[in-house]
């Protein structure tokens, strides 16, 4: 009995945080310039904390209902490489 309220649970609060990041999956597309990403990240709900431009990827950290992610975009197609919380 313990065992499954554990583990329903764990799948309780995995699926929330996933949930709460839906929309910053790889393969997003956000845009190829900071104006375009920190826009349409604020159309979403998301505040840009940190935003910087490193050859052929962009990296941006962003937060949301006090959680925090840390992303990697691609500048020539825009769309999201890499997505981790930054918690």
């Amino acid at each position: 009995m313990m065992r499954k309220l554990m583990l329903s649970t764990a799948f309780s609060v995995l699926f929330t945080g996933a949930a709460l990041a839906a929309d910053l999956m790889p393969g997003t597309t956000l845009g190829t310039d900071a104006k375009t990403i920190v826009t349409t990240l604020a159309d979403q709900g998301y505040d840009v904390i940190e935003f910087e431009r490193e050859h052929d990827r962009i990296e941006v950290k962003v937060s949301k209902d006090g959680r925090r992610w840390e992303m990697k975009i691609d500048t020539k197609t825009g769309k999201i490489t890499r997505v981790k919380t930054d918690d």
